[in-house]
C-alpha cells in the first residue's frame, strides 16, 4: 500500500472500502486511505454491523489512478459504474457483469493499458469520455441494448480496428454524441471495420 490523504468511507472489509446505503441495504465500493493494487475481487454481499448489504455500485473515483492494479472481478449484483471509477488505472481487461445499465462519465478514461472490455447485454448508456484515450483497445462489441453513447466516449482510441454489433437497426438508433462513435474515434483516420454478428 502507498499512503494517501484521508478519504471518507464507512468501512474497510477484506481490503475493500465501502460506503453503505442503509435504507436500501446496498454497498458502494469507494476509494480509501490506500490505493488498490494487484488482483481485486469484489464480493456480491458484505456484512457490517450485523447487517448484510448487496454490492451494487462502483463509486466515483473508486479505482482512479491505481497504477499497480492488475485486475478487478466485479460482482453479479452490480448495476452502476460511477464517474471516473477506473480512470487512469493500470487495468488490462474488465468484464462488466449482466445487470449493469450505465457506465458513467470518464469511467475508464485514460486507461492506456486496457486491452479488452466485455460489455453486458443489460447496458443502455455509455457516458461521455467513458473510454477516451484507451489506446490499447483493439476492438469493442456494442450490445444491442445500448441506446446512448455520450460525447467523446471513444475519442483517441487509436488502436480500435473492429467494432462488433448484433443488431444493425439497434446500432443505427443509438443516440451518438460528438466524437462518440467507435468507428470514428480514431484521429489517425485508420480504417475501423463494423462487423455484424448473427
Amino acid at each position: 500500500y502507498s499512503a494517501m490523504m484521508a478519504f471518507a468511507y464507512d468501512a474497510q472489509i477484506d481490503g475493500i472500502y465501502y460506503n453503505f446505503d442503509y435504507k436500501n441495504n446496498t454497498a458502494i465500493v469507494t476509494s480509501g486511505d490506500n490505493k488498490y493494487f494487484g488482483d481485486v475481487i469484489i464480493p456480491e454481499k458484505v456484512s457490517y454491523n450485523h447487517a448484510e448489504y448487496n454490492v451494487t455500485s462502483i463509486g466515483d473515483f473508486a479505482f482512479s489512478q491505481c497504477k499497480s492494479l492488475a485486475s478487478v472481478t466485479l460482482p453479479s449484483t452490480l448495476n452502476t459504474i460511477g464517474y471516473y471509477a477506473f480512470r487512469s488505472s493500470s487495468i488490462i481487461n474488465i468484464t462488466i457483469p449482466e445487470g449493469v445499465a450505465i457506465i458513467k462519465e470518464y469511467a475508464f478514461g485514460e486507461c492506456s493499458s486496457l486491452k479488452q472490455v466485455i460489455l453486458p447485454n443489460t447496458l443502455n448508456t455509455i457516458g461521455c469520455y467513458a473510454f477516451r484515450y484507451c489506446t490499447a483497445l483493439t476492438s469493442i462489441t456494442i450490445p444491442s441494448c445500448v441506446t446512448s453513447i455520450g460525447d467523446n466516449a471513444f475519442e483517441y482510441c487509436s488502436s480500435i480496428n473492429a467494432v462488433y454489433i448484433s443488431d444493425i437497426v439497434a446500432w443505427c438508433n443509438i443516440d451518438f454524441g460528438w466524437a462518440s462513435n467507435p468507428l470514428s474515434g480514431n484521429p489517425d483516420e485508420k480504417t475501423t471495420d463494423l462487423y455484424l454478428n448473427n
